[in-house]
């Protein structure tokens, strides 16, 4: 890939991977320093390897380190349609995602975080990987806290409601008559 800047000799030349695996799993590495958006673009599914000194050589011997692991640890086939269309097709799939992550974020309070990563000189994301990788070799379903906390929906009248309401006196009236 090349930028105006590095076309000017300013900045390097910018050289990217990308794997695609089965069930929606990617592995992303590229030689350049993160920015924030990065950080809100981040994917469960999708890794990152982002190693700006990297040179090509070590960037992809870096990236088949990853993508040998996550296949074997998950038991996740390569996909090897290597054509422009698919691709294309890849990329259009993964920017709804991108963009859907991006607004669900809480970007005030998560700012200082992708700023850190900005700042930092390179940054792997592992996205659900290594739960995953846990919840294979031991077989068990781990729970995201949710799952294991589920949140129940407020009745209509909580007790305190229900204890002030008035009570209906006109039995007791007619009683004391």
């Amino acid at each position: 890939m090349a930028t105006q800047k590095s076309l000017e000799g300013k900045e390097p030349l910018l050289f990217g991977l990308d794997s695609y695996l089965e069930d929606g799993w990617r592995i992303g590495s590229v030689n350049r320093k993160p920015h924030k958006l990065d950080y809100f673009h981040r994917l469960p599914r999708s890794l990152t390897l982002m190693l700006p000194d990297a040179t090509p050589g070590r960037l992809f011997q870096r990236h088949l380190e990853l993508r040998k692991n996550v296949a074997g640890d998950l038991g996740l086939q390569l996909l090897t349609d290597l054509s422009l269309e698919a691709r294309f097709e890849k990329i259009a799939e993964s920017q709804p995602l991108r963009r859907e992550a991006l607004l669900r974020s809480d970007i005030l309070a998560e700012l200082a975080d992708a700023r850190g990563v900005e700042e930092e000189n390179s940054w792997e994301w592992l996205g659900d990987y290594p739960q995953e990788k846990v919840r294979r070799i031991k077989g068990k379903k781990l729970l995201s806290v949710p799952e294991a906390f589920p949140v129940y929906a407020v009745p209509q009248k909580d007790a305190l409601e229900m204890v002030d309401e008035p009570k209906d006196d006109s039995s007791d009236d007619e009683a004391n008559k």
